[in-house]
């Protein structure tokens, strides 16, 4: 029997959409999910091998004034779509500089010529001190002798004159502007739709599916702040999820029988958390939770096939309670 990879086994990796990926040479980006953050990566791959070219994560959001009261819920959905526009300027702003430098390289300026190497042996000849002597006897021989030959060349250059050049100076016809008036547009404001109804999702929660349908049942009718509160007790066993069939008795008002899903409990919280910050950017006055639900996911199998694990999806929504209607009673 063969074992296959483990990141296959942990059904981590795909390896066949990685090979695409590999041929297909293009960058990607990458989303991870930690248990406060969420973390972007620009990824170019080469010779299978992943090079990380940017990196960034949902705290850099506190630096453009996301509130220190929603710390929490810097891995919810409103933060995963401001990540992806930091990162998208991110990497625009990296293309840019290289596209800058490449200019640069091509107009670079030109390197004065530097004089050969006989002219500058020349110089250093005529200004020794014997040849500066040499000079000084040919000159007074030439102001002597009127037949000498340095005697003719000063002749000659006293009679060449450079001719000199007039600058003309020309005239650029004015040209008048014109003036042109433009309309300017006017922009009409199109009016913001206001929510009413915010929701959020788990996707393949590590938890039971009985117990998730009991704790859906468990927070729904309530406020969120008040949900949260309530499945924080349930962490340290303060006060006890109903629930029905052969499970022990609890004490507590309008509970004959229950339990203390502790698992379950902390998953419902992140994600209340994350339905808090949308009902917050939604500008929802009374948040309420209207219905909750729980379904049974695909099942992974464990090492080797033994154990077959749990999931489940939740889905929550939550409604303003100003705006919810009223059953009248008949």
């Amino acid at each position: 029997m063969k074992v296959g990879k483990r990141r296959r086994r942990e059904a981590k990796t795909d390896y066949a959409k990685r090979i695409r990926l590999l041929k297909s040479n293009s960058p990607r980006l990458v989303f991870r999910k930690t248990n406060k953050y969420l973390i972007a990566q620009y990824i170019v791959s080469k010779e299978a091998k992943d090079e990380i070219k940017l990196g960034g994560n949902s705290k850099e959001l506190l630096k453009f004034g996301w509130p220190k009261e929603f710390l929490g819920s810097l891995k919810s959905i409103s933060a995963a779509y401001l990540l992806g526009v930091l990162m998208s300027k991110k990497i625009k702003e990296k293309k840019a500089m290289k596209k800058q430098k490449a200019v640069e390289k091509v107009k670079k300026p030109e390197q004065p010529i530097e004089a050969p190497k006989k002219v500058e042996e020349k110089q250093k000849v005529e200004s020794s001190p014997n040849t500066v002597a040499l000079h000084k006897n040919e000159i007074a021989e030439a102001n002597t002798n009127p037949h000498s030959d340095l005697h003719e060349e000063k002749q000659k250059v006293e009679t060449i004159e450079t001719p000199k050049v007039e600058e003309k100076k020309i005239e650029t016809p004015k040209v008048e502007e014109q003036k042109t008036t433009e309309k300017k547009e006017v922009k009409k404001e199109v009016p913001k739709i206001k929510r009413t109804e915010v929701s959020a999702k788990g996707i393949n929660l590590p938890i039971s599916t009985k117990d998730a349908k009991f704790v859906c049942k468990f927070i729904v009718k309530k406020r969120i702040g008040d949900a949260i509160r309530d499945l924080e007790k349930v962490e340290v066993k303060r006060k006890a999820v109903p629930m029905k069939g052969e499970i022990p008795h609890r004490k507590g008002k309008g509970i004959s029988s229950g339990r203390f899903p502790k698992k379950a409990a902390k998953n419902f919280i992140v994600l209340l958390k994350s339905l808090a910050a949308n009902a917050n950017e939604s500008n929802l006055d009374e948040p309420i939770i209207v219905e909750a639900m729980a379904n049974m996911a695909a099942r992974p199998y464990g090492r080797f096939g033994r154990t077959q694990k749990k999931r489940t999806h939740v889905k929550v929504i939550a409604k303003d309670k100003t705006k919810l209607k009223k059953k009248v009673k008949k």
